[in-house]
């Protein structure tokens, strides 16, 4: 059953990184993300949700490593100006770094304390067995 869901969750990761992919390339962001001034023109194109799509692509720059950040937020400063720029930027990097943090969480803080708290009880349920079969 877990190996399933694993199974589950890696194809639909994988799925999701495919659909994003060829919703960008067939966007045109990969053309438009060679210049600061074709990546305005990019994001422009979505006119009432420009700010939207600027934060997620900041935010996929990210988590995703082929989407140049620097370009995307000299982009942005031109386009929305200085600080509107700067809070998407810093919301959406806080965001993608939240997001690329929960896998070393779990490793590093949540799996540590499972693992304590199943040998503590195991060790509770040994100490006791062999206190009983020194006295005897």
């Amino acid at each position: 059953m877990k190996k399933k869901k694993q199974s589950l969750i890696l194809v639909l990761a994988l799925l999701l990184l495919l659909g994003g992919g060829l919703f960008l390339y067939r966007s045109g962001f990969f053309q438009a993300a060679t210049s600061a001034e074709g990546l305005q023109e990019y994001i422009r194109r979505f006119a009432p949700y420009s700010h939207l799509i600027f934060f997620l692509l900041q935010f996929l720059s990210v988590v995703l490593a082929p989407i140049p950040s620097n370009i995307s937020a000299a982009a942005g400063g031109v386009l929305f100006g200085t600080w509107p720029s700067f809070w998407l930027t810093f919301g959406a990097v806080m965001a993608g770094s939240l997001l690329a943090m929960i896998p070393m969480v779990i490793l590093y803080l949540i799996l540590p304390l499972v693992f304590y708290s199943l040998v503590t009880g195991v060790i509770a349920l040994i100490l006791p067995l062999q206190a009983v079969t020194c006295t005897l």
